[in-house]
């Protein structure tokens, strides 16, 4: 069952689908949070019952229409998702777009496009800690309608290319200027775009450079240069690059790996899963998959009857039964009818002539490569695109590419 706060959304969304477009009237979209925040701020009332029932020790018991402590405790993280399927972060998205914002405006609506960039918030444990926390978190979003409401009435839209530039070609990419940065900013910030651009052509992964990339002062954390984000599908970067442009370069082309991957590769999820494995297991780990595979292939399975030398002792055995599913073997002496052993079928065939493979293991390319697979998958990208991934993990990446 979805969360009450969720459900009691979804009739507004219903009705109001044709502002559902990224470029939709953005006042129709403030209509629709108002609509929201009067619903949730109407819960205040209930709140004298709802306490009174919890103190009263009873479990409490969902009724259609009626207020309970659940629509408090699930309130954060539900109320999270309301705005999300209301389109409130698109808000911030187009403000950031479309706008000149006032100076005094600017760090909020940041920080806005930041806090619902997340992929979700947490709920506090208890009532007596949600109720807290549903008044501080209605109280932000109350905070962020007036701001929006303010910049949109205003009506300041933004221009396009002169020589106070607000928007700048970086091939195929359009690099915004949401700050009122100066030219030489803007120069900087175009000439990373490109190079990135180049690095990624020269791989053939040209088709991830598109659409808009926001130039912002300051990005989720202080030491973040780029970052994108995938729910939108949207690029935002750094403003303030001087004497970090290489490094920006880089990020710029691990962020757009992101891309790739959720937007052109999710269903090879499992491949990019199963690569990070391989690496993480390292050497070890790879020398076990190629004798796994040597193993798999029925061309290598010994036959009933057939005679093996223990290439040390020189003693004779006969192959009694072999079972396929698990690779045990079971031999005797070829002069000893009672006595038998079951062992695994790889020491089998190493006495047959089979070697063990060679393995040229590389480890994660950076530290930060081992935190999670899609971390992996962007930062061999990036090591990918410089020419400085590994032979290995060349091998495994460009499968997945294909």
């Amino acid at each position: 069952m979805r969360p009450i706060v969720y459900r009691v959304a979804s009739r507004f969304e219903c009705q109001t689908r044709q502002a559902k477009a990224f470029g939709g009237d953005l006042k129709a979209r403030l209509e629709r949070w108002q609509r929201q925040l009067e619903l949730w701020v109407s819960w205040e009332q209930e709140l004298p019952r709802i306490l009174q029932e919890a103190a009263s020790s009873t479990e409490p018991k969902y009724e259609k229409g009626v207020v309970s402590s659940y629509y408090f405790t699930d309130f954060v993280a539900s109320s999270f998702r309301v705005m999300h399927k209301l389109g409130v972060p698109d808000i911030f998205l187009a403000l950031l777009q479309q706008y000149e914002l006032p100076a005094e405006a600017r760090p909020k609506i940041e920080e806005a496009a930041r806090y619902f960039a997340k992929t979700g918030v947490r709920n506090p444990r208890t009532l007596k800690t949600a109720i807290p926390a549903y008044r501080k978190t209605l109280a932000y979003y109350q905070e962020l309608h007036g701001v929006v409401e303010k910049i949109v009435s205003s009506g300041q839209s933004r221009g396009t290319e002169d020589n106070g530039a607000s928007v700048l070609s970086a091939g195929p990419f359009k690099v915004v200027n949401t700050g009122g940065f100066d030219a030489d900013t803007m120069r900087t910030t175009v000439e990373v775009v490109k190079r990135a651009t180049h690095l990624l052509a020269a791989k053939g992964l040209s088709k991830v450079c598109y659409g808009d990339i926001l130039m912002s002062q300051q990005i989720a954390k202080s030491n973040v240069l780029a970052f994108y984000r995938g729910d939108a599908d949207e690029m935002f970067i750094r403003a303030d690059l001087k004497g970090h442009e290489m490094e920006a370069v880089e990020v710029v082309v691990h962020e757009l790996a992101h891309r790739l991957h959720r937007q052109f590769l999710k269903t090879k999820d499992r491949q990019i899963s199963l690569m990070y494995g391989k690496i993480k297991r390292g050497r070890k780990g790879q020398e076990e998959a190629a004798i796994e595979e040597i193993k798999s292939d029925p061309r290598n399975w010994p036959k009933i009857g057939d005679e093996i030398q223990h290439p040390k002792t020189k003693h004779r055995y006969v192959v009694s039964a072999f079972d396929d599913s698990d690779k045990l073997v079971t031999i005797r002496l070829v002069d000893d009818q009672r006595g038998f052993s079951v062992v695994d079928l790889w020491p089998i065939l190493q006495w047959q002539g089979h070697k063990l493979p060679h393995v040229s293991a590389s480890t994660f390319v950076t530290s930060y490569a081992g935190t999670k697979p899609s971390e992996n998958f962007a930062e061999m990208i990036r090591f990918y695109c410089l020419d400085k991934l590994p032979d290995d993990q060349v091998k495994m990446l460009v499968p997945i590419l294909a």
